[in-house]
């Protein structure tokens, strides 16, 4: 009874899936807002079989993970309970992710600045876009005007 749920192995998992359909709860924090994703994944544990399960995460609107990203976890194979660990993670936490972009920001910057007159500009270093240059949406426009359309139609 008691340690049914005690994560044993250190794992891998690959997404399968992930969605926020089922949850209408958003939680604002930290300037981030966050959504209770639902989450199918392979998991690999150390010196265990593999094996498929589900799970939920919290994770902030634009950090969510996508199919085939994979994710480090502590599992329990005989039950299979999962628990996806993305503390120092940059691709899922927030601040790691505000930062690792600050850097790269300020990285082109230097290389900007480095450069010869005349050369022609980098692609990201005109600051944020709502639409690429081909005309078409930026993705994660895309994403927001999606969620705001689910929210919509589920009338919250």
């Amino acid at each position: 009874m008691f340690g049914r749920h005690k994560l044993t192995h250190d794992a891998v998992a690959t997404v399968v899936s992930c969605s926020d359909a089922a949850h209408n709860v958003a939680v604002k924090g930290n300037g981030y807002t966050k959504l209770e994703y639902d989450l199918v994944v392979d998991v690999r544990p150390v010196d265990a079989a593999p094996f498929r399960a589900e799970t939920s995460h919290w994770f902030a609107i634009f950090l969510s993970p996508n199919p085939g990203d994979q994710i480090k976890a502590r599992c329990n194979p005989e039950t299979k309970h999962v628990k996806l660990d993305v503390d120092d993670d940059p691709r899922f936490d927030q601040k790691l992710h505000a930062a690792a972009a600050e850097d790269a920001r300020q990285a082109q910057r230097q290389a900007d600045l480095a450069a010869p007159p005349g050369t022609a500009p980098a692609a990201q270093s005109a600051g944020p876009r709502k639409f690429s240059l081909d005309g078409t949406l930026d993705p994660e426009l895309q994403q927001l005007m999606q969620l705001e359309e689910d929210e919509r139609r589920r009338g919250t």
